[in-house]
């Protein structure tokens, strides 16, 4: 995971995760734990969720 924006505000980011590998099913599952647990976080307001599959 890296803060890919708005590095200079406290009160904002953007958070980029890459995952590698050859099942795309299991790639999934792991991005969904990943977008739960951030949806799960308290007193943050999510705006935006995006995947991109090369």
């Amino acid at each position: 995971m890296a803060e890919v924006g708005y590095q200079d505000k406290w009160q904002r980011t953007v958070l980029a995760v890459c995952l590698l590998g050859t099942d795309k099913r299991y790639l999934t599952s792991a991005a969904d734990k990943i977008q739960a647990l951030c949806e799960q976080t308290r007193d943050t307001e999510i705006l935006d969720f995006s995947r991109q599959w090369l």
